[in-house]
């Protein structure tokens, strides 16, 4: 996989080098495993957990019932997918719940970030529904989750924090404050190429958009520069 980060002077020498020289690489499968995260609850030790087809809340256990994955529909549309049993969070008129996938429009979610670490990337993002996306996801302490008009309230915000992720890489707090934790490609779609010309494609067309990640590009086929 070649991970492609927001800089353009990296983007410029990764196409530079490939215009001199013949580059062999280690091909992944179309099935490449996906980024698994948490969601954790604004500044609290707590994270969203599965449990059958309700949500809850719990501190961080390793389990697969507190990790998500996306499937990306669109810019900043997804699914959301939990990893222990491949439900997906929908949601009505005011509740939230897991169900099977039924490709419908009360399971697609939109994730926009919304307040800032001190570095000055997004540290909190609101989960809106695209049912309605004035409504967003909303823990309410003691009572669970729903969704409910977006007013900025704390129980609105969400970290989203990689499963894996150790170290300075990772959210953590330091003496001037918060840093969040890397999310690398996960709200950018996933593009596979299988051509020198795709890979040169996708690697011209990475501009960076509002609120949004770089796709992750992901190598299936062994190739080789056309010009070698």
């Amino acid at each position: 996989m070649i991970n492609i980060i927001n800089n353009s002077i990296t983007l410029f020498l990764i196409v530079a080098l490939w215009n001199i020289i013949n580059i062999s690489v280690v091909t992944a499968a179309p099935s490449y495993p996906v980024q698994k995260f948490r969601i954790d609850i604004y500044n609290t030790n707590q994270n969203i957990n599965a449990s059958g087809d309700y949500l809850i809340i719990d501190t961080q256990n390793g389990k697969e019932a507190e990790k998500w994955t996306l499937n990306y529909l669109g810019p900043g549309l997804f699914n959301i997918v939990n990893s222990s049993n491949g439900q997906l969070l929908s949601a009505n008129s005011q509740n939230v719940f897991l169900a099977k996938n039924k490709n419908i429009v009360n399971q697609q979610w939109k994730i926009e970030g919304v307040q800032k670490d001190i570095d000055g990337y997004y540290l909190y993002y609101k989960i809106s529904s695209n049912l309605d996306d004035s409504k967003v996801l909303t823990f309410n302490n003691g009572k669970g989750f729903s969704i409910t008009e977006y007013s900025g309230s704390n129980y609105q915000k969400f970290k989203l924090n990689l499963d894996g992720l150790e170290g300075f890489a990772a959210n953590c707090k330091t003496n001037t404050g918060e840093k969040a934790g890397t999310i690398g490609g996960l709200l950018g779609e996933t593009v596979f190429v299988s051509t020198a010309n795709q890979l040169e494609a996708e690697l011209k067309t990475l501009v960076p958009k509002k609120q949004l990640s770089l796709p992750q590009i992901l190598i299936w086929k062994k190739i080789s520069h056309p010009y070698s």
